[in-house]
């Protein structure tokens, strides 16, 4: 089993899209697919150029350098066309020359003086709607600048790939060997860094999940080796998970991730009730273990059963559920709830009856119960009592 789910694990994808848990004939898609096939995309990517200089802005090379990576990114397929200042200064001087597609470019050294001025008066004076267009590309003190472009939903491993293969490189072969600074910014930026934050820990979050587990088996317990009991079949439990995940294609994302945690918190009560229960079976006299183990089955495994039958019913109702999120968590609570069964009502017995002798369950301190009587019922508490019998003696008080 721990094979198989291995293979379903390698087949898992940490991939996360900014709407992919809506149905494909929604509305929402269509019009995303609408405006991707027309425009290139409408997530927003944002860079912000530093110039780390007042008035840096006006300086031709800076623009320059600028101009040449707004070029890179309009040639990259998944972006839209780039908007800068640099965009205006282009339509500027075209504008100068009456319109003439042939100046739509950067002002030279013999025109850059009247177009810049012009641009920066506008902007200082804030008199028409260019000047107030212009303010959204360049701050007050003409530092620096911002370069505004669209991109498609593609995912957020191809958009970490686009970044790190094509974008820094670039940004590094451009600006390289000047003061100028490029960040990165905008909500699809949050949103990808979001998301590697969350499934980047998941694997920390386990380890500080189960090291939780431990400390309160260790406490309950007193025994180091009850804690290799609770463990192992919560591991095999997400093992087996992460492969039917893997198996149903279903993408690693922050609305997947947090199925662990649920899953581990069921599993891990499961272990716990049932060790619990055990002890008390090994704590009377004269049990052995595979004695202890079929009582302790008999009474909480078939509550344990019953409880995860009625939360299997009802996680799978989400796996009805036309929302992609909702519908990974039904399809993978009810699996995992399954897991849980065979790992505690199965698995975990196997391994008490394998390794365990007994000796460690019977210390007086360890025991949650007192030895009985083999002759006392509890019913018995409930007999009527005969009145007749009962006397009442009155004790005198001494007074000082």
């Amino acid at each position: 089993l721990v094979g198989l789910a291995s293979i379903g694990i390698s087949r898992i994808e940490a991939v996360s899209f900014m709407v992919d848990d809506l149905p494909k004939q929604s509305s929402v898609n269509e019009d995303l697919n609408f405006f991707e096939a027309r425009f290139g995309g409408v997530m927003p990517l944002e860079f912000v150029v530093d110039t780390k200089q007042p008035k840096g802005l006006l300086k031709l090379p800076n623009l320059q350098k600028i101009d040449q990576f707004d070029k890179f990114l309009q040639a990259q397929p998944e972006l839209s066309t780039p908007i800068s200042m640099v965009t205006f200064l282009k339509a500027a001087k075209q504008a100068f020359y009456n319109g003439d597609p042939e100046f739509y470019k950067l002002p030279d050294k013999d025109d850059k003086n009247f177009i810049l001025s012009y641009l920066a008066n506008s902007q200082s004076t804030g008199a028409n709607s260019t000047s107030k267009l212009l303010k959204t590309f360049m701050d007050s003190t003409q530092q620096r600048a911002r370069i505004s472009v669209k991109i498609a939903d593609i995912g957020s491993h191809k958009l970490d790939t686009l970044v790190s293969k094509r974008i820094e490189p670039a940004i590094k072969r451009i600006f390289g060997g000047t003061d100028m600074v490029v960040r990165r910014t905008g909500t699809t930026v949050i949103f990808t860094k979001g998301n590697e934050y969350v499934i980047g820990t998941l694997g920390e979050s386990l380890m500080w999940a189960f090291g939780l587990v431990a400390v309160v088996v260790l406490l309950l317990f007193h025994s180091v080796r009850t804690i290799f009991y609770a463990l192992v079949p919560n591991i095999l439990t997400l093992t087996l998970t992460a492969g039917v995940m893997g198996y149903f294609g279903i993408a690693l994302k922050p609305a997947t991730a947090l199925i662990y945690v649920i899953a581990l918190g069921i599993d891990g009560d499961n272990s716990i009730h049932l060790l619990a229960k055990f002890r008390q079976e090994m704590a009377m006299p004269g049990k052995s273990v595979s004695e202890a183990i079929t009582n302790t089955l008999s009474e909480a495994g078939s509550s344990m059963f019953y409880t995860s039958i009625v939360l299997f019913i009802g996680f799978s109702i989400y796996g009805f559920s036309e929302f992609g999120g909702t519908k990974a968590l039904g399809v993978l609570m009810g699996a995992s709830l399954l897991i849980t069964n065979f790992s505690n009502l199965i698995f975990l017995p196997a391994l008490l009856v394998t390794f365990e002798r007994g000796g460690s369950w019977k210390t007086p301190k360890a025991a949650l119960v007192h030895h009985y009587d083999e002759n006392y019922h509890e019913e018995d508490d409930d007999m009527d009592q005969n009145l007749q019998r009962l006397s009442v003696e009155r004790t005198p008080v001494k007074t000082n």
